[in-house]
């Protein structure tokens, strides 16, 4: 089911259209989603998530382009093979999972994304590959 959703505000879990996990989402807002254990590998164009919180989250290919990530919480999420175009990650907490995974990232793209006070984000990632 490909699903393409424009201007929308999502505020919980159950406002999500069904299929939205590789879907395409323009200009929309996501505040307080408390998401365990469902993944995420569509698209988001010019989206701000904002407060949600993500537990054993997958982003396996997921494209975001002009996104703002505020003050989320991920535990051990996993992010892998995304592109990350012009994001921003500002107050983000990456944290362990109950099992003391960390958050990973494999194999992503970063291009000219920016991230302040952040805390556990890889540093790596942090440091080296947000420009």
């Amino acid at each position: 089911m490909n699903i393409y959703v424009e201007s929308t505000d999502f505020e919980r879990k159950s406002s999500l259209p069904k299929g939205w996990e590789e879907g395409s989402f323009k200009f929309c807002n996501f505040s307080k989603l408390d998401i365990e254990g469902s993944g995420f590998g569509g698209v988001l164009v010019g989206c701000v998530i904002e407060a949600c919180e993500w537990y054993w989250s997958l982003f396996n290919t997921a494209t975001f382009v002009n996104v703002e990530f505020k003050n989320c919480i991920f535990r051990g999420a996993s992010f892998s093979g995304c592109t990350f175009t012009e994001c921003q990650f500002n107050g983000c907490t990456f944290t362990k999972d109950n099992l003391g995974g960390d958050c990973s990232f494999i194999e992503n793209r970063w291009y000219a994304c920016t991230q302040s006070e952040c805390t556990g984000f890889v540093n790596e990632v942090a440091h080296a590959k947000l420009r």
